[in-house]
């Protein structure tokens, strides 16, 4: 990720990251060459088709990728971050909402580049407007995300396609198919088995290749246009409007192909910066891409019987070109698939991150890039639907014939956004959204409307999967939403829980209601091994841990007094043991349930308790400065709420570095904490609620169904802290009951 403000970036800094952004952002753009006219013809076109369907493709370009997207749409980026969250977090954040389930913290306006110049708007006074926002931009991840398993599909096996002219009259034609399957399959289940290591390596080759790419795209449209040089009426819009009017809106469904890759272009802007995109898509992909469709459209007129095989029959008959554009073309159509597969990973993780997909493994590839990261789960899943893809479909021709409508439906509901974004963020006059909307939504509305006859022709398949994703994200953003909000309706003040008993306690004295060390073990020992309605909640190595942890610091004492503190319930009073205890709870203002739950069970406490959570704002990153929100909680000695913010796109850390500067951040905070903090010497320990869903008695059926998923995708998804590097043998599950 470049964090460069590209403002203050020198002309040929600039040009650099331009050049760099080639291989990362404009992959899946620059491989359409190989398969859009696939796509497009099911016969041989006579010459004024010909002219008429490169017209509505060269204008398609210009409107679509060049003016809405290079131009409008990147300027809506989130501090550089692009894509249908980045457009939310935008959104949420100019009207002052939370972009996660839990409400809006007003100090978040405090954090350095959370820039809001808000004022009332009709999405901050509509709950309902407020909700949709959020339905269409988890419809637009789901549709993308579906359509993540065709882009490495129709790109690699366009390329390896290319191997039938020269081994046509070698080979028959079922044998080439099988080939060309067997080898699209084998290069893409090696490339996602590569995943795990990352693309930092190599992706420095990426650019170079790209670019030799589009240079070969143009040498080779220049070539064919000087042989028909007809051609560039094209160019004149008057073309395309007349071939609409001729046959109808039904080949649009193929031009769609030409510009699907814009809406990646936008969800990677984050890797580079909007002003590096703007430069290098003019003049190093733009123009290439009108020379190759150009001439491509040059070698149909010239031969109209290569309709099925454009992009490799407009490549000039040396055998040494058509072998070096193939082998060009496969690793061309690679880094297309590559960049699909990592805006895939970049897209999930974003929507774990605001809750609103179930935790998977999330692995972190690299250590100086940010955002380099790698899902296991999600690439198994992935490679195994592409493989099957490839297999169903066999060829680029039938896949073009299904890809595109998801991509189609994103780019109508990124039109809607960015409309919105010019009202409520740019503050421009009304009329200016409305022409956009109108203008592009016309645009997008008649695409979407030539490839909804795809659904017949397999484009089911797509819209099947995205609408699994969309109901598994949808439920368990709503699950996530009534879970805080139980607790929040459950949760007590502290003083509710515990009193401060204003004496001071003997330095070697034990309570007559105190346990002393093996009643507290033993008690210990229930709280790991009870059960809440049949439900397990522990296991050996949490009895084993707080054995480790009584059996270390029982009989340590401070070097001073310290007031008492009693159960309410129960009127058993707490041991405070030297360490550091860290409750975390979904809601930053209340006293996690785990807490009350585990003194119950076990009445002593480290010397510092912190009651935390972990709060997402709308913004990508947050400064070191602003992560840390620290507060002591009355006369309870050594008690603090401390909230930990980090921006959707970070990667949330809670070990001994982060301990190491929330200790910092206490002792900063209290300037009556008279002892030192030494966390070597001082044991920490981590409490997390384990939850347990259940329906309410009075639920109806539909409710209970959706209780019942929802506690399915908790009970198999990744524990909440299972990647934010904390220690395993340090942590302590409570389990809890909670009904929806």
């Amino acid at each position: 990720m470049i964090d460069d403000n590209s403002s203050n970036l020198g002309a040929y800094k600039t040009m650099a990251i331009a050049f760099k952004a080639l291989g990362v952002v404009f992959g899946d753009i620059g491989a359409a060459p190989m398969f859009v006219f696939t796509g497009i013809f099911t016969g041989p076109p006579d010459e004024e088709d010909v002219r008429g369907v490169v017209s509505l493709i060269v204008w398609s370009l210009t409107t679509v990728s060049l003016i809405k997207y290079i131009f409008i749409v990147l300027r809506a980026n989130d501090n550089g971050e692009g894509g249908a969250f980045a457009l939310y977090s935008l959104l949420i954040r100019h009207t002052g909402l939370s972009i996660g389930p839990e409400a809006p913290r007003s100090d978040d306006s405090t954090i350095v580049n959370y820039k809001v110049d808000r004022v009332p708007n009709f999405i901050e006074r509509s709950k309902f407007i407020q909700n949709l926002l959020l339905i269409i931009v988890i419809l637009g991840s789901s549709l993308l995300i579906s359509d993540g398993m065709l882009t490495p599909a129709i790109s690699v096996m366009s390329a390896i396609e290319g191997l039938e002219i020269p081994l046509k009259s070698k080979i028959s034609k079922d044998t080439l198919d099988t080939i060309t399957i067997v080898l699209s399959c084998g290069i893409l289940i090696t490339l996602f088995f590569g995943q795990r290591f990352g693309t930092e390596k190599v992706g420095s080759l990426f650019s170079p290749i790209v670019a030799i790419w589009f240079i070969s795209l143009s040498v080779i449209g220049i070539i064919n246009i000087s042989e028909r040089p007809e051609i560039l009426k094209a160019i004149c819009p008057y073309y395309a409007i007349k071939y609409i009017f001729d046959s109808g809106i039904n080949h649009l469904g193929g031009v769609l192909l030409v510009f699907v890759g814009s809406e990646a272009v936008f969800a990677d802007l984050g890797h580079f910066n909007p002003r590096s995109i703007q430069i290098a898509f003019p003049l190093f992909v733009y123009i290439p891409l009108l020379l190759a469709y150009l001439g491509q459209g040059a070698s149909l007129i010239k031969d109209p019987s290569i309709f099925a095989t454009t992009f490799w029959n407009s490549i000039p008959h040396n055998l040494g070109a058509y072998w070096f554009m193939l082998i060009l073309a496969t690793m061309t159509s690679v880094i297309a698939a590559q960049a699909m597969i990592s805006a895939t990973f970049a897209l999930i993780y974003q929507s774990i991150q605001l809750d609103c997909f179930p935790r998977i493994k999330i692995v972190h590839t690299s250590k100086k890039m940010k955002g380099q990261i790698y899902l296991p789960e999600a690439n198994y899943a992935l490679m195994i639907l592409v493989v099957i893809i490839c297999y169903a479909f066999q060829s680029s021709q039938k896949l073009s014939r299904v890809y595109g409508l998801a991509i189609a439906m994103v780019m109508f509901i990124t039109t809607i956004l960015v409309s919105i974004i010019m009202h409520v963020v740019w503050h421009l006059h009304i009329g200016f959204p409305i022409m956009f909307l109108l203008m592009f939504g016309f645009v997008d509305g008649i695409f979407l409307a030539s490839n909804i006859g795809k659904i017949l022709t397999g484009a089911y398949f797509t819209l099947s999967v995205a609408t699994v994703l969309f109901i598994i994200m949808g439920l368990w953003r709503w699950g996530t939403v009534h879970k805080v909000d139980y607790e929040t309706l459950q949760s007590t003040s502290l003083n509710e829980i515990i009193e401060v008993m204003h004496h001071g306690t003997p330095r070697s004295s034990i309570d007559k209601n105190e346990f002393g060390f093996e009643e507290t073990k033993e008690n210990s020992k229930s709280l790991v091994r009870m059960s809440i309605d049949s439900v397990k909640i522990a296991d050996n190595d949490s009895i084993h841990f707080i054995e480790t942890i009584l059996q270390k610091n029982i009989r340590r004492q401070f070097g001073k007094k310290s007031k008492k503190i009693r159960i309410l319930d129960s009127g058993i009073y707490i041991r405070r043991l030297p360490g550091i205890v860290l409750f975390y709870s979904d809601v930053s203002s209340c006293i996690p349930l785990s807490f009350s739950h585990f003194i119950t069970h076990f009445p002593a406490l480290p010397q510092i308790i912190i009651f935390i959570s972990v709060h997402h704002v709308a913004i990508p990153h947050v400064n070191e400065n602003d992560r840390l929100i620290v507060d002591k909680i009355g006369e309870y000695d050594g008690c603090y709420q401390v909230v930990a913010r980090y921006g959707y796109l970070e990667e949330v850390i809670q070990g001994d570095e982060f301990i190491s500067k929330l200790v910092v951040k206490i002792q900063r905070s209290n300037k009556h904490l008279s002892e030192k903090l030494d966390l070597e010497e001082l044991p920490v320990t981590y409490i997390f609620g384990k939850q347990n869903f259940y329906p309410k008695p009075n639920s109806s059926r539909l409710k209970r169904l959706m209780v019942n998923i929802y506690s399915f995708l908790a009970h198999n998804s990744r524990e909440l802290h299972s990647s934010w590097s904390i220690p395993s043998e340090n942590f302590i599950g409570v389990g809890m009951k909670v009904e929806i």
